[in-house]
């Protein structure tokens, strides 16, 4: 679900990014370099960090090396550029992926109040606090008010972005309103079309 790397527009140039609605802070070409070029290698250790979950065996030192590199180099990047919304959100979702639940979440809610025009960013926002929200359900604790969330889901349900999980987005949509078997009935029939996979 949390698909996708990191979105052309969360690395556009300052310029683009005023146009598309974006917070961002002047850079002069060399930091702006130096971001572009810390953000997309770690970028691509999510892509290894990802595969490394889906592995068989012990890789849990291979999992924390790889993420804390992950760490070191969008930390680096923030720290240059406080208003990069991919830095926040490659770090979020490797914060996720290694559960640190709190981390990714104040990560991805710092990307988003950036840039919430991108659809990744808007997407892994809603789908993280839509799962911390079923996991409270299930210890019996209240967790997050389910209407924000509901919100974004129903934004994303009908968002016209390439990437986003259109189909997961309904399904949640339905579970939250109440009708529980008709999502599981949508998330049943998407995983029987086998291009449908990612999406849930």
């Amino acid at each position: 679900f949390l698909g996708g790397g990191v979105t052309v527009a969360l690395l556009m140039k300052k310029s683009e990014a005023d146009k598309a609605g974006a917070k961002r802070i002047p850079l002069d070409d060399g930091k702006a370099a130096k971001v572009a070029s810390l953000v997309n290698g770690a970028n691509g250790k999510l892509t290894e960090l990802r595969e490394l979950t889906k592995r068989k065996g012990d890789v849990r030192d291979r999992l924390a090396s790889t993420a804390s590199e992950i760490v070191q180099k969008t930390t680096e990047a923030i720290a240059i550029d406080p208003t990069c919304a991919a830095a926040w959100y490659v770090r979020a979702l490797s914060k996720w992926i290694t559960r640190d639940e709190k981390g990714a979440l104040e990560d991805i809610a710092k990307a988003r109040e950036i840039d919430a025009t991108d659809a990744a960013v808007l997407t892994a926002h809603t789908r993280m606090r839509f799962e911390r929200l079923l996991v409270s359900r299930r210890l019996g604790e209240a967790g997050e008010d389910p209407a924000p969330i509901l919100a974004d889901l129903k934004a994303l349900a009908t968002s016209p972005a390439e990437g986003v999980p259109v189909v997961f987005c309904r399904a949640a949509v339905l579970y939250l309103e109440g009708a529980v078997a008709a999502a599981f009935e949508a998330c049943n029939k998407a995983l029987d079309r086998d291009d449908m996979n990612d999406e849930l």
